[in-house]
């Protein structure tokens, strides 16, 4: 008998949080329902305002890259004769040239002595005044550096050797030379004004 009461009990106590957890769900949902109907509505209210204020963001952006790009090229013209300097990037290494500069190159350059040589990989260019940043390079028609073979030589004689611990007094000797060119810049420069019309200098 008591059995039974207490399998009766048990079963009227699950009824009872079925019943509760229905009336939780259901008030859950609604309440979800009205959030989700205020949070659509506030959206479709500022909506176009965000709209609004994304556009004139948008344009008060582009003018000012406008004006920046107007400074710029107005500084191009202005010192276009001055003399200008640049890093080059040739054999894996950087130089900072400038016209009239003699810089060496670790390299033999396949030009002989006498030709003139374009260099187009170019990290920044600039004057006084301003100065141009690749990413990492800069465009091949916008900077100019020419540069003419002086003279191709060898390095100096370099030895080194290895010795070896089974057999005593034996050493192995190795010499190296390596090539080098010596280069003059004859000119550098900016080609033409930024977001332009470009040509290619031969």
């Amino acid at each position: 008998m008591a059995s039974m009461l207490s399998r009766r009990m048990f079963a009227s106590c699950i009824n009872a949080t079925l019943l509760l957890t229905e009336k939780c769900a259901s008030i859950n949902s609604r309440s979800v329902l009205r959030n989700l109907r205020t949070v659509n509505a506030d959206r479709n209210v500022s909506q176009p305002r965000a709209n609004l204020v994304s556009d004139e963001g948008k344009e008060e952006e582009r003018q000012r890259v406008n004006s920046f790009f107007d400074r710029v090229n107005e500084q191009i013209e202005e010192r276009k004769n001055d003399r200008h300097f640049a890093v080059i990037h040739m054999y894996s290494q950087q130089h900072l040239v400038k016209e009239g500069d003699i810089f060496i190159a670790r390299k033999d350059v396949p030009a002989a002595v006498g030709d003139k040589v374009k260099i187009e990989k170019v990290l920044l260019i600039g004057n006084e005044n301003l100065t141009l940043i690749g990413r990492p390079l800069l465009n091949r028609d916008l900077a100019h550096v020419e540069a003419t073979v002086v003279e191709k030589t060898m390095t100096h004689t370099y030895t080194s050797s290895r010795k070896f611990k089974k057999q005593s007094g034996y050493r192995r000797w190795t010499f190296k030379r390596l090539p080098l060119t010596m280069l003059r810049i004859n000119e550098v420069k900016i080609c033409h004004k930024l977001n332009e019309s470009q040509s290619i200098i031969q």
